[in-house]
């Protein structure tokens, strides 16, 4: 697979009122979920509309599963999930988003579309941080 520049986005609501997610001092991280050690793919502030996205390339999510073994494998469907920061502390993890294919072609257009879109979240606060535990580290702790 050769390099190739992706944007990632997803949003953010409030759980009860459906408004979106804003606020000084907030912003969203992506990662690729790997066995040994998640891959960081960006952050982003959040917009007027709880809306994040960063650009990342096909190289970001190959790298985590082994090191350069990994990468020497070829991982090309990264598995992302987002968690929203407070300052430098997660607030809340989405669930993870399995085998995203950027090369996927686009049904109608014929084209491989570079965008992907993990859709809107119900934000509360504390879901899905299980103990403060990565998903990488809860598939671990699950396999024990």
């Amino acid at each position: 697979m050769s390099e190739h520049i992706i944007k990632i986005t997803a949003r953010f609501v409030h759980a009860e009122s459906g408004d979106p997610l804003t606020g000084d001092g907030l912003k969203v991280r992506f990662l690729d979920r790997d066995a040994l050690k998640d891959d960081l793919l960006g952050e982003s502030p959040l917009s007027a509309d709880g809306r994040a996205e960063v650009l990342t390339t096909t190289s970001s999510f190959r790298s985590g599963l082994m090191g350069s073994l990994g990468s020497a494998l070829g991982e090309s469907k990264p598995d992302v999930y987002c968690e929203v920061l407070e300052g430098e502390s997660a607030i809340y993890r989405t669930c993870v988003a399995w085998n995203i294919d950027p090369e996927a072609v686009d049904p109608v257009t014929k084209r491989i579309n570079r965008v992907i879109d993990l859709g809107t979240f119900k934000f509360r606060r504390g879901d899905g941080l299980n103990d403060g535990q990565t998903p990488g580290e809860q598939a671990m702790r699950a396999q024990f």
